[in-house]
């Protein structure tokens, strides 16, 4: 039977290859790859380049400036402006290629033309003739004959007008000219193009062979940036080839500094995945406009562009690209950042040329001009998912090349392709058959999350793209067939039989459990029948419900055993237990012995389970706001110690006001997650569980600041200037990445005296500062440490935190705040308009360098303060140092 099993399997096996391979030859398969590059490409996270900024022409400034295409002396203005900051180099992505011919223009034209063919011209010049001929023989006979100086003389005076007509011909001329060179937007914009010296212009290409010679030479502005190395002794066959190119018009080439080709193309599938770095035309390699631009800001010139056939890479000087034989790049598609909808810095065409944005801004920055108003721009699919215009797509490249976090298929690829179809179609054929149901399953699943790996872990960590979907799949096929085929062969036919569906039952229970669907394993584990294998199940998942402190639940599952075996283990305490609890849910707290009396989670009881939120354990409580509770905590998977912050959702709140207070809560998450600094509370999860939401944090082992505020306890002043310039320093970096937090004060502030270090927590009323997301009129963090500008809404600034964090200095060095009152309008007139009291007059003790650091930041003008914290920082550590010197 053995061998009669063999030859059929065996056989099988044989024809799933071969189905597979044929397909793959027919180029179905890589749909397959591309689906996988594409989850890959969405699961790949990486910064783009700081120093790439796009001006957009987007609905904006259309609604400004009027219905696209604008008059082309827009652009040159707008090229005059950006040269002002200086940028290492400016690229334009706007259609150049036509003449933009102004009606006026025309007419000014058709006037000259008429001008020309006219006798106008002629009799303007003879007139001028003949006036300075009269008076050049007036000059040379007047001495000796003065009748003829009265005769030249009534010559003139008859001839006068005629010299007007003269004049007025020659100023009419002048005028016509004049308005001509205002309404020839083409010469405007070449004179601006020339001026600022760093501006490359896109050009598309037409794919094809080319033989013979070009129609025309190429431009100098192509011509000096060819890439010549790589047409000498380097097998590119598979670079893309072009037999026509699209260049800007001739009057643009000759005063750029580069023309590059940029034209995406999609694959079969419509998403753009690869760009080319180098197209071959009549043997001459001409560079993408993102290589152009890559080796501009790094002053490199195209021609030291070298390939290496060895590797497939591009080099240029220290810049490695990785490419292939094929010269494409795979470019990292970044994703969108907050709610800008772009990755890169962009501004609005209409508020550059208006001067809403400093010139400064594009200082040493590589600037790309482009559509991206969905009415004129085109949007492509890219593999991220994303739908993004050509300049996006640019820019995706340029951060790519410059950031070299690009991805790429090595030459050796194709190796271990073959490698890995011939392991698998070997292991189909020749060992599955040999293995059971189970131990085939296993292996199979084995090599799946093999090949799986192998694409997914080069590609996300080392940009290495191998195509391994086609054996995947190959490999899942034959597995499944195989299957099927023993179960016909065996006589059981396709539908589970009883034994099997109660299998069923517990092993999707088993998963539900696993996954945290505790509702959906309570529905599998009562198909068991009753016994002693399927009450171990549901009292296990009892213990699981006690956990997450659904004692409701776990009554239910304690009653369903109870039914069945009312003498198995603890079922009897356990219902008794969970039925006095059971109307309780997740509103108090039991904490040290006691019922709180507002809280998230009930933490001891007699015989209960420690709690479980998300898959963290419950300890102790540590602490409690206004809202939030928050909980030490740990990791049972890695044993990590964490802060776990919850807020009651349902039990707190009314249901229109969930929503809204959700997001504000994970708002906190979501700003402290992108912050990574050692002053900076970490943030390692968010969720919800039941109505609670929690964030998981890093542990601080310290107190906050609020526990050195009495007078007769105060810190050393040394010290205090040393945690204030460390938390200025996480305030700079926080500012940095756009991030206000606008409730500074001691009790957002951690110090840890054991180990001298200090934590900013509580991002909770951050906001993100991007144009797009800030918002005025809005009040809100802890008044007494408000700056004047955030009590007036207005818009806020990092500076607003240092004038906030200067009432915290104040008060950790006196002991008291610096505006106090009776009422909030009195606390908010004293804050806006009064100033505080001097710090000597509060205590006499300090050093005279703490006083100007502490009036300075407590300004009321925000231009009269710090204007960084790492500027507060440097002062408060210089005192500090003077402190340590004087008292050694």
């Amino acid at each position: 039977m053995r061998e009669s099993f063999w030859t059929r399997e065996w056989f099988l096996g044989l024809v799933v290859g071969l189905v597979a391979v044929v397909a793959a030859a027919l180029g179905q398969m890589h749909r397959l790859d591309y689906v996988v590059y594409d989850t890959a490409m969405r699961l790949a996270s990486a910064a783009p380049t700081p120093r790439i900024a796009i001006i957009a022409v987007d609905p904006k400034s259309i609604d400004s400036l009027g219905s696209w295409p604008w008059p082309r002396n827009r652009l040159a203005e707008l090229l005059d402006v950006i040269d002002a900051g200086k940028p290492t180099a400016v690229a334009a992505i706007l259609p150049l290629v036509e003449p933009q011919i102004d009606p006026g223009l025309t007419a000014i034209h058709q006037l000259q033309n008429q001008y020309q063919t006219s006798s106008l011209p002629k009799a303007a010049t003879t007139l001028g003739s003949v006036r300075h001929d009269v008076l050049l023989s007036a000059r040379t006979m007047g001495r000796r004959a003065p009748q003829t100086l009265a005769q030249l003389d009534r010559y003139l005076r008859n001839k006068a007008p005629l010299r007007k007509l003269s004049d007025d011909l020659r100023r009419l001329r002048a005028t016509v000219n004049e308005l001509e060179r205002h309404l020839n937007t083409d010469r405007i914009l070449a004179a601006a193009i020339k001026r600022a010296g760093n501006v490359d212009l896109s050009m598309s290409f037409e794919p094809g062979i080319t033989q013979g010679k070009p129609d025309a030479e190429l431009p100098e502005a192509i011509r000096s940036n060819l890439l010549r190395s790589l047409a000498h002794g380097n097998n590119l066959a598979n670079a893309v080839s072009a037999y026509a190119i699209q260049p800007p018009l001739p009057a643009f080439a000759e005063d750029a500094h580069g023309i590059g080709i940029f034209s995406p193309a999609a694959d079969d599938d419509g998403r753009i995945r690869q760009l080319p770095l180098a197209v071959r035309y009549y043997g001459h390699y001409l560079p993408s406009l993102g290589l152009l631009l890559a080796l501009q800001s790094l002053h490199l010139p195209a021609d030291k562009v070298a390939y290496q056939p060895g590797t497939g890479l591009l080099t240029a000087g220290s810049l490695t690209i990785r490419t292939g034989p094929n010269l494409r790049i795979r470019p990292h598609f970044y994703r969108p950042s907050g709610s800008t909808g772009t990755a890169f810095t962009t501004y609005s065409f209409a508020d550059v040329l208006n001067g809403n944005v400093a010139p400064e801004v594009f200082r040493d920055k590589i600037v790309l001009i482009g559509l991206t108003a969905p009415s004129v721009a085109t949007q492509f699919d890219t593999a991220a998912g994303t739908r993004s215009p050509s300049v996006e797509i640019l820019a995706d490249e340029v951060s790519s090349v410059l950031n070299q976090d690009s991805f790429y298929t090595p030459g050796w690829a194709v190796w271990v392709r073959l490698v890995i179809w011939a392991a698998v179609l070997g292991y189909l054929i020749v060992l599955l058959p040999l293995l059971g149901n189970r131990i085939a399953v296993v292996a199979t699943l084995l090599l799946f999350s093999a090949l799986l790996i192998a694409m997914l872990y080069p590609l996300l960590n080392h940009g290495v793209w191998i195509a391994l979907a086609s054996p995947s799949l190959l490999l899942v096929c034959g597995q499944l067939l195989l299957l099927l085929k023993r179960r016909l062969s065996s006589g059981r036919g396709l539908l589970p039989t009883a034994a099997n569906s109660i299998e069923n039952a517990r092993m999707l229970g088993l998963a539900f459990q696993g996954q945290g669907q505790l509702d959906l394993a309570f529905d599998r584990f009562r198909q068991l029948p009753a016994g002693e294998p399927g009450f171990e199940l549901l009292y296990n998942l009892a213990l699981d419900y006690e956990r997450r402190r659904r004692f409701n639940k776990a009554h239910d599952v304690y009653s369903h055993i109870h039914q069945h075996d009312r003498h198995y283990r603890d079922v009897k305490e356990r219902l008794k237990r969970t039925g006095s609890l059971n109307d309780v849910k997740l509103t108090p707290v039991r904490g040290n012995g006691g019922i709180a009396s507002a809280g998230t989670i009930i933490l001891e009881s007699d015989g209960l389970q420690k709690p479980m939120l998300g898959r963290y354990e419950i300890d102790r409580e540590l602490g409690r706001g206004a809202m939030s509770v928050v909980y030490a905590g740990r990791d049972p998977k890695i044993g990590r110690i964490v802060a776990i912050k919850t807020l009651p959702l349902s039990s707190e709140f009314d249901v229109e006001e969930i929503d809204q207070v959700k997001r504000r809560f994970y708002r906190e998450a979501e700003t402290a997650g992108r912050l990574n600094h050692p002053n900076i509370v970490t943030v390692y999860d968010v969720g919800e569980e039941h109505d609670l939401a929690y964030i998981a944090m890093e542990y601080l082992s310290g107190r906050n600041l609020t526990n050195f505020l009495n007078r007769k306890h105060l810190l050393p002043t040394s010290t205090v200037l040393e945690i204030i310039a460390k938390c200025a320093v996480a305030l700079d970096y926080a500012h940095q990445h756009h991030v206000v937090h606008r409730d500074i004060k001691p009790a957002n502030i951690v110090y840890d005296v054991d180990h001298n270090s200090v934590k900013l927590t509580d991002f909770g009323i951050a906001r993100i500062t991007d144009a797009s997301r800030t918002k005025t009129g809005t009040v809100m963090g802890t008044p007494s440490y408000m700056s004047p500008e955030q009590l007036a809404g207005q818009r806020l600034d990092g500076r607003a935190d240092l004038f906030s964090l200067g009432i915290t200095c104040f008060q950790l060095l006196t002991g008291r705040l610096p505006f106090q009152a009776d009422t909030m309008a009195s606390l908010m007139y004293k804050i806006t308009n009064e100033a505080h009291p001097a710090l000597n007059s509060l205590r006499d003790d300090l050093a005279p360098c703490v006083s100007p650091i502490i009036n300075k930041v407590l300004q009321k003008n925000p231009d009269r303060r710090f204007q960084t914290g790492r500027e507060m920082a440097e002062r408060l550590i210089q005192c500090a140092h003077e402190i340590r010197k004087m008292n050694a």
